[in-house]
């Protein structure tokens, strides 16, 4: 049986971190991650939306009695964490890393206590440590050309490049780099599974007619 005292249980996506026996699953699987790699990722799930400075994470977890390198293994447990939820560092789409600052959970994180009890959302995006939202993730595939067989994709990766580098712009917008969309380029996945693979709160897609 289920211990329920605690939080209970944290969601996202096909994951559920069951905070009261400390075991990660996903569909129902249980997916190997170590004590202190799990407590990190609990941490950062239970503050989704919001920047964790190293520092903070260190007192939250290893406290100030510590004799261990914290920093080899503070990057030991993203490093597990990131092999177990099957993300790639350079296009994240659980854990981000602010350079020089810390790290930040992104994706929408729902919590629920025992069975039978209702699913509460934490918020897709909650508010960072200056108050503010976290900014929304886009991501722009890449537009497919319709009808121009000798240079079949320089105006549809004319206007995907556009549109980046228009909502760069925007300091409340998060885009997702080039590079991580253009994988997606001649793919057959659905739009909802891109999003989750890439972790994007909303997607751009399209194609272009020339005439």
């Amino acid at each position: 049986m289920t211990n329920c005292a605690g939080v209970g249980f944290l969601r996202f996506d096909d994951f559920e971190l069951d905070m009261s026996n400390r075991e990660l699953r996903t569909a129902g699987t249980l997916v190997s991650l170590q004590p202190q790699p799990f407590k990190v990722l609990a941490l950062l799930a239970s503050h989704s939306g919001q920047t964790l400075t190293r520092e903070e994470i260190r007192l939250q977890l290893w406290g100030n009695q510590t004799f261990v390198d914290f920093d080899s293994g503070l990057n030991f447990c993203i490093r597990q964490i990131r092999k177990a939820l099957d993300e790639d560092a350079k296009s994240p789409r659980y854990i981000e890393t602010l350079r020089g600052r810390g790290y930040r959970f992104v994706a929408p994180v729902r919590r629920a206590g025992c069975s039978g009890t209702p699913v509460s959302p934490i918020v897709p995006g909650p508010a960072s440590r200056n108050g503010q939202p976290r900014p929304i993730t886009v991501a722009v595939l890449p537009f497919r050309e319709l009808s121009c067989p000798e240079h079949p994709d320089s105006l549809g990766d004319g206007i995907t490049e556009l549109l980046i580098t228009y909502f760069s712009k925007n300091s409340s917008v998060r885009v997702v780099s080039r590079t991580s969309t253009m994988r997606y380029k001649h793919t057959d996945k659905s739009v909802p599974k891109i999003a989750r693979e890439i972790g994007a709160d909303r997607v751009v897609e399209g194609a272009v007619l020339h005439s």
